[in-house]
């Protein structure tokens, strides 16, 4: 294992169907309890709902497995 690796911060974007003030605050449960997780946010503004994560040590899948798991639409968004 290379701890190298694990300690480089990484910025994950993603579509998402996050709308109301009340999913903000269930996706807050849910993020908080991901030590990886540094600092998130949502764009509720923006017609993907972009959700941006600072994390180490996390990847796209986790990211779309753990948000799927609470019912959200989550998709990772590429270049």
């Amino acid at each position: 294992m290379n701890y190298a690796n694990e300690m480089i911060s990484n910025i994950l974007i993603f579509r998402t169907d996050v709308q109301e003030d009340s999913d903000l605050k269930r996706l807050e449960l849910i993020l908080s309890r991901d030590r990886r997780i540094q600092a998130w946010n949502v764009d509720r503004d923006d017609v993907d709902r972009v959700l941006r994560i600072k994390s180490q040590g996390l990847c796209a899948e986790d990211v779309v497995k753990i948000i799927g798991h609470a019912g959200f639409f989550c998709e990772e968004l590429t270049d």
